[in-house]
């Protein structure tokens, strides 16, 4: 998925004059995308579109219509939301507040209100969920804790799981699945030994998570919910256990479940914990960055839903990683390695979707900063550069075909390097 990150450095190249017809032209492209079924290129669209509207909203002209057509967009994505692979209640209705706080009009008002009420009276419809959380049946029976927590963790595997403004502060006995337990441990007018129960059931939770002999996508969908806990020790264990699940030396066939469970589990990492001081640290994210590097290396490449789901899982970590200021990453292990399999043989089959992810796999890479020093890289490209020279210069002398193309792809290496050449020689002759 485009990150916010990705959208907002695309729309500041673009001209400022223009940025009104820009969103609505996103705005109007993620209507018609919704209308084909094509929600996830919709959503794409509106983060687009949010963009350029914020844009507009900065240059102070049509503000009121601007407005009006940001909460026409927030009210469209609460409507996409629940036509995805992956969502939660949370995220639909906060679309909807937003499109209530910006809409100006009060027709606009009452159709935001009446999406609001329809998630507040889940028993009158189908309630919206996202994939059904794990059953209480496929937990491993857990003995009664000292502190008393309940055995088993659920109570019951037919009832439903209610939305996040259902829920109530209650004690351990009476949690209902880990999102209720996660929306708990968030609260923050609990009382001290209340929470501590409950950090204390998390605790159990995630160690039976570890025990688990197979991690299929539902159990680390569950898990995924305690991800969003900010816990350093419960998000660090819970990622632990779920990349060692994918380590090709303990278990030799890829897991798919596996992948997306990571990813949700990147994606829903606190922003307390993405902190350069005092969140998860650099070298937990990298060696999580390692292990999909390989598994990218090794899967078969004809199958593309198989490379795509690596890729979203491995975009979603660099974006992480950007956000938590992760910086001195192994050029020649880590960098290379990876943007050689991006620019190398990934789809065979020239797959749209699958294209796309791996360029924004590309660009979200270039932000990473590396361990080469600004002197090493300089030098590194010159060398390159003269390298293509000399060759090509040779080649032209000799005639030699061969030689000439050799010097294309020296020259191809130094325009792969040009923005970390720019920015070094930037800052050299700034400290001259």
């Amino acid at each position: 998925m485009l990150s916010r990150l990705t959208a907002r450095i695309t729309e500041s190249r673009q001209p400022k004059e223009n940025a009104l017809e820009r969103a609505k032209k996103c705005l109007e492209d993620a209507k018609q995308q919704k209308e084909a079924g094509k929600n996830d290129d919709a959503l794409r669209s509106l983060i687009q579109a949010k963009a350029a509207f914020k844009t507009q909203l900065k240059s102070g002209v049509q503000i009121v219509e601007t407005k009006r057509l940001l909460a026409e967009l927030h009210q469209l994505r609460a409507q996409i939301l629940p036509l995805t692979r992956d969502f939660t209640i949370e995220q639909v209705r906060q679309s909807y507040v937003k499109a209530q706080a910006y809409s100006p009009d009060t027709a606009q008002q009452e159709a935001i209100q009446a999406g609001l009420d329809k998630l507040a009276r889940p028993q009158n419809a189908t309630p919206i969920q996202r994939r059904a959380t794990i059953l209480p049946s496929t937990v491993l029976p857990a003995p009664v804790l000292a502190k008393g927590l309940p055995s088993p963790f659920f109570r019951s595997s037919s009832s439903r799981s209610p939305v996040a403004h259902d829920y109530q502060l209650v004690e351990p006995n009476a949690i209902q699945n880990t999102r209720h337990l996660a929306w708990c441990l968030q609260q923050t007018h609990q009382d001290k030994t209340q929470h501590q129960q409950h950090y204390a059931l998390a605790r159990e939770v995630v160690e039976r998570f570890a025990q688990r002999a197979g991690k299929d996508l539902t159990c680390l969908q569950e898990a995924a919910e305690l991800a969003a806990v900010p816990s350093l020790e419960i998000y660090r264990r819970l990622i632990t256990h779920t990349v060692a699940a994918l380590n090709p030396t303990q278990h030799a066939t890829l897991d798919m479940g596996v992948v997306q469970g990571l990813a949700a589990i990147v994606r829903q990492c606190p922003e307390a914990l993405l902190k350069k001081d005092g969140g998860i640290r650099g070298d937990t994210w990298i060696s999580v960055l390692s292990v999909l590097i390989t598994r990218l290396d090794t899967v078969y490449k004809g199958q593309p839903e198989l490379v795509r789901e690596l890729i979203e899982a491995i975009s979603q970590l660099l974006d992480a990683m950007v956000q938590a200021g992760v910086s001195g990453i192994s050029r020649l292990q880590l960098q290379k390695p990876l943007a050689d399999l991006l620019g190398g043989a990934l789809n065979p089959h020239q797959d749209q979707e699958l294209a796309w992810h791996i360029h924004y796999a590309r660009e979200a890479l270039t932000y990473l900063p590396n361990d080469e020093s600004r002197g090493e890289t300089v030098l590194r490209c010159l060398f390159s550069a003269g390298k293509g020279v000399l060759s090509l210069a040779s080649a032209i002398k000799n005639c030699d075909v061969d030689k000439l193309l050799k010097s294309f792809d020296s020259f191809e290496e130094i325009y792969a390097g040009v923005r970390e050449v720019a920015t070094s020689v930037v800052d050299l002759n700034a400290a001259i």
